[in-house]
């Protein structure tokens, strides 16, 4: 009987990232592998330690040209799961950091933002790479103009920002202290300044000066891809792709950015219907009813402000419902689709298949099995 493989994780349990990639893990081998576990934080010193062991595999988070350089040196099969630092040669499973920075872009935009700023710190790889990415969702969506909030600078960068303003954080970290800021300058969040983060770390979501909305980059389903690549590797096979990015697992939104940016009162009152209603089911008629304006005007100061139709807001929020209830959902789809305000679960599935390019059933089997379910 051969004896069973030692992997090696070095990753930080104290963030949230740390233990999702750890869980990713576990689940793998629960599925398909019997490997004995050890977890280490990734430092110099417990990779130099790590030879004598003469482990199997290693899968971390190697940060630094200093760690990739002594897990090369322990001739040990190694995955990295770190988009910090750029040029890392190893093979790697990463967050999907232009999938994450496009999320926040939407997600501002949706709320009726028009000014932008992203926090982030420049020596950190993922941080340009979401920033850059970020500018170019705006961009694409015809804002031209995000700011940068330099590290240490967020006192005297907030005060100069034209309000209300979607900020993009690059990490919950750098979120905590943009909000923080925020207190100090008496910044109202989120009527005058919105904050999002990247971990989903509950704990510091949770208690920021005001509950921090976030992006859950999806580590649970990164260690279990990881894993799956050290597998292919330890038993002497090539990758197809050296280089894997996984898309979040979506935004969590708390306080600090559940707010509608919408100047014209009517507007945002037409959106908050939409929102507490789309799934009812509802017409546009259903609203004008609780609203003091007529609907050829409404239509046209919504489509100018939010850049949608009535009808393809509601659409779109019946849609966005959907997709998370075949994500986390067993529901049927018949079930699904009269829980998302439709009548007709033919007339679902037809339109769901024009919308995202395939029937509510392949698009749940797909999203399954992305994230390792």
């Amino acid at each position: 009987m051969e004896p069973t493989p030692v992997v090696y994780l070095f990753v930080p349990m104290r963030f949230s990232y740390g233990r999702e990639i750890i869980r990713g893990v576990r689940e793998y081998t629960h599925k398909n592998r019997l490997w004995q576990l050890a977890v280490a934080e990734p430092t110099p010193r417990n990779i130099r330690a790590a030879k004598s062991e003469r482990p199997d595999g290693i899968i971390g988070l190697f940060a630094t040209d200093e760690l990739e350089r002594l897990v090369r040196s322990l001739k040990v099969t190694a995955v990295n799961v770190s988009s910090r630092c750029k040029g890392i040669r190893l093979p790697g499973v990463i967050p999907g950091n232009t999938a994450i920075a496009r999320l926040a872009a939407r997600h501002f935009i949706e709320r009726g933002f028009r000014q932008f700023a992203c926090g982030g710190h420049r020596e950190h790889y993922f941080s340009q790479v979401r920033f850059a990415a970020f500018k170019s969702a705006l961009k694409d969506a015809g804002f031209d103009d995000c700011h940068y909030l330099p590290d240490g600078q967020d006192l005297r960068s907030l005060r100069g920002l034209a309000k209300p303003v979607g900020i993009f954080a690059c990490s919950d970290d750098r979120a905590r202290q943009i909000l923080s800021a925020c207190v100090r300058c008496h910044i109202k969040v989120p009527q005058e300044a919105a904050v999002v983060g990247v971990d989903n770390d509950e704990a510091m979501c949770e208690l920021a000066d005001v509950p921090m909305s976030s992006i859950d980059p999806n580590g649970r389903r990164i260690g279990f891809e990881a894993a799956a690549a050290l597998d292919e590797l330890m038993a002497g096979r090539r990758l197809e792709n050296k280089l894997v990015e996984i898309p979040p697992a979506g935004l969590v939104v708390r306080s600090s950015s559940d707010v509608l940016a919408i100047p014209d009162e009517e507007v945002a009152n037409a959106m908050r219907y939409m929102q507490a209603h789309a799934c009812d089911p509802m017409r546009v008629e259903d609203m004008m009813g609780v609203l003091r304006v007529s609907r050829r005007t409404l239509e046209k100061r919504f489509r100018t402000i939010v850049g949608r139709t009535l009808h393809d807001e509601i659409r779109r929020l019946q849609f966005e419902r959907a997709r998370k209830l075949l994500c986390e959902t067993d529901m049927k789809i018949p079930q699904v689709a009269t829980k998302c305000g439709f009548r007709d679960p033919k007339r679902f599935t037809t339109l769901f298949r024009e919308e995202f390019g395939a029937p509510p059933v392949a698009f749940r089997r797909d999203a399954r099995t992305a994230s390792g379910r």
